[in-house]
């Protein structure tokens, strides 16, 4: 895929990009530490994964959307959901082992995804790991 995106930038009339164009795009690099952030800058994409919470705290979806469009980006959003129970074993399993604090997590980030679903910053997509 991402070599079909970079395929179809480079045959784009506006190709190479301005000179500016990467080094606006790389301050999208400089916000993040790298983890969970894949970007294409060839094909102008970049996709930040960021589970709830994230390394101890809750993104802000909103913030993360609008420092995309900051830096020239489009945004959108894929909400990835997963039965709550498995979801709930794993995050047992591999991230938080106190089950109590796991489920009151999974709780504040159900009600973050409801919220970001009700009101989005940008076009969503529910995807299911189930489907």
């Amino acid at each position: 895929a991402a070599a079909a995106l970079e395929g179809a930038a480079a045959a784009r009339p506006d190709w190479p990009p301005a000179p500016g164009c990467l080094t606006n795009a790389l301050g999208v690099w400089k916000t993040w530490d790298g983890h969970g952030v894949h970007a294409n800058y060839c094909a102008g994409s970049v996709v930040v994964h960021r589970s709830l919470p994230h390394g101890g705290c809750f993104a802000d979806v909103r913030d993360i959307v609008e420092g995309l469009r900051d830096s020239g980006f489009a945004a959108s959003i894929i909400v990835a959901t997963r039965d709550p129970g498995a979801s709930l074993r794993t995050k047992i399993q591999r991230h938080q082992r106190d089950a109590n604090a796991a489920a009151d997590e999974q709780a504040l980030a159900l009600a973050a995804l409801a919220e970001l679903v009700a009101a989005p910053p940008a076009p969503v997509v529910i995807w299911s790991y189930e489907t």
